[in-house]
C-alpha cells in the first residue's frame, strides 16, 4: 500500500510542521497491509534534515542551502530571498582560498574581508550546534521520530522524490509529486490511500484527462479507503505508536486474513466512489451501521460468557452438581465468589471437600461454555477489529 500526504497538508500555525497526519494514515496502513510505502515531501524533508544534522559532518549552512528560498521563507518568518542570498555567498567568503585573493589586496582593502570572512566562520562553527539542536527538536515536535523507528521495521518505507544531490526545490517538489500520482493511477498493483489534498489533485488529474486510471487503481483504492478508514475510526486509535502496532498485527494474523476478506464485501456497500468529496463520510456512515453494532455484538456475547457469570448461570441449571456433600450455602457462595481459585484447585489436581469438587465440576462446564462463545466470535471476519480495539484499550 502507498500512502500519500499532499505536500500543503503539513504546516501548522506559526509555520510549524506536523506528520500527524502521515503518522494517523501509517498506524491504520499498518494494521491493514503488508508493506507501506511514503509519498511525503514533508517527512522526506524533515527525516532527511534531521539526519544530515545529526551524522553530517557538513556545516549546517551547507545544509541549509539545499532548500529553495520558499522553503526557507517559511523557516525564516518571511526573509527566504535574504536567507537565500546570503547562504548562497557564504562558501565563497569561507573558503581557505578566498585568504589568497585577500593576499593581493593592500591591507587596508583587505581588512574589511578579513574581518567578515572571520566573523562568518566562527558564526559557522558556534551556530552550527544550535541550528542542529533546533532541527532534532522541530522533528521530535512534529512526529519524526515515530516515523523513522516505523521504516527501521522495514515494513514501513519512505519513499524520496529528491536524491541527495538535488536542490529542494518546490516546482521540481511538484512535479515530482504528480509524476507519482500519475504512476499510482495507473498501477494495477498498488492499493493507494491518498489524504484530501491528495484526493483533489488526482480527481483533476483524471477529469483533465492527464491520466486515465487503470481498471484496478480505483477499486483498489476503495478497498485501501475502506480497510484503514474502519480501523481508524475504532474508539482507541490513534495514541499506539507504529512500531508497537506492528506486532499487534503479527499476533492477529489469521483474523486480519479475514477481515480483509471482509472488507471487499464491505466495499461493496459504499455509495461513492474513492476518490469523491463524499468518501469519508460514506465510510463513517459504513462503519456506524455496519460494524459499530456488530463489534458491539461481538462485546456482548463474550460479556456473557464471563468466567464468573458463566459460573453463575451454569449453577442455575446444575444446582445439583454443587451441593453433593450436604454443604448447599457454603458450596454454593464460595463457587460464586471464588471461580478463579477453584479453576485453580482443578487444574493442579488438589484434594477438595464433596462440596467443592461438585462446584469445580461446574466451573469446568462453564469454562468450556466460554471457550464455545469465544471460538464463535473468533470465527467473525471482524473480529481482528473487536481485538485491535481491545489490545489498543
Amino acid at each position: 500500500m502507498t500512502v500519500v500526504i499532499h505536500p500543503e497538508s503539513n504546516t501548522q500555525k506559526h509555520g510549524s510542521v506536523s506528520l500527524d497526519r502521515e503518522l494517523q494514515a501509517v498506524r491504520a496502513a499498518i494494521l491493514y497491509a503488508d508493506e507501506i510505502e511514503v509519498v511525503s515531501p514533508a517527512s522526506e524533508m524533515l527525516l532527511g534534515m534531521n539526519e544530515l544534522a545529526e551524522t553530517s559532518s557538513a556545516p549546517v549552512f551547507d545544509i541549509l542551502r539545499t532548500l529553495d528560498a520558499d522553503t526557507l521563507d517559511k523557516m525564516s518568518s518571511g526573509k527566504g530571498e535574504e536567507m537565500k542570498t546570503v547562504l548562497d555567498a557564504l562558501p565563497i567568503f569561507l573558503d581557505p582560498k578566498f585568504e589568497s585573493v585577500l593576499d593581493t589586496l593592500d591591507d587596508e582593502q583587505a581588512k574589511p574581508f578579513r574581518k567578515l570572512s572571520t566573523g562568518l566562520r566562527e558564526m559557522a562553527e558556534e551556530s552550527s550546534q544550535g541550528i542542529r539542536k533546533q532541527f532534532t527538536t522541530m522533528n521530535a515536535d512534529a512526529g519524526g521520530p515515530e516515523l523513522a523507528a516505523a521504516t527501521k521495521t522495514g515494513v514501513v518505507k519512505l519513499k524520496p522524490l529528491f536524491s541527495a544531490d538535488d536542490v529542494w526545490d518546490e516546482s521540481v517538489l511538484v512535479e515530482r509529486y504528480a509524476a507519482e500520482i500519475i504512476a499510482l493511477l495507473t498501477d494495477s498493483s498498488r492499493h493507494m490511500l491518498l489524504d484530501q489534498g491528495t484526493t483533489k489533485f488526482a480527481r483533476v488529474l483524471i477529469d483533465e484527462n492527464r491520466v486515465k486510471p487503470s481498471a484496478l487503481a480505483l477499486p483498489n483504492a476503495l478497498e485501501a479507503l475502506v480497510g484503514t478508514g474502519v480501523i481508524a475510526r475504532l474508539p482507541t486509535f490513534g495514541e499506539t505508536p507504529a512500531d508497537e502496532l506492528l506486532d499487534m498485527r503479527s499476533d492477529l494474523i489469521g483474523p486480519l486474513g479475514r477481515y480483509r476478506r471482509a472488507v471487499a464485501s464491505l466495499g461493496e456497500k459504499m455509495r461513492v466512489g474513492p476518490l469523491d468529496d463524499e468518501a469519508q463520510a460514506d465510510v463513517e456512515h459504513l462503519y456506524l451501521t455496519e460494524i459499530a453494532p456488530s463489534l458491539e455484538e461481538m462485546r456482548e456475547r463474550l460479556a456473557d460468557h464471563g468466567l464468573v457469570r458463566e459460573f453463575a448461570k451454569t449453577i442455575g441449571a446444575n444446582l445439583k452438581a454443587v451441593v453433593t456433600g450436604g454443604v448447599a450455602t457454603s458450596g454454593l457462595v464460595f463457587g460464586i465468589q471464588a471461580a478463579t481459585d477453584l479453576a485453580t484447585v482443578a487444574g493442579a489436581g488438589l484434594a477438595a471437600t464433596p462440596a467443592l469438587t461438585g462446584a469445580t465440576a461446574v466451573l469446568a462446564q462453564a469454562s468450556q461454555n466460554r471457550r464455545e462463545a469465544l471460538a464463535g466470535v473468533r470465527g467473525l471476519d471482524l473480529y481482528y477489529l473487536h481485538e485491535l480495539d481491545r489490545k489498543m484499550a
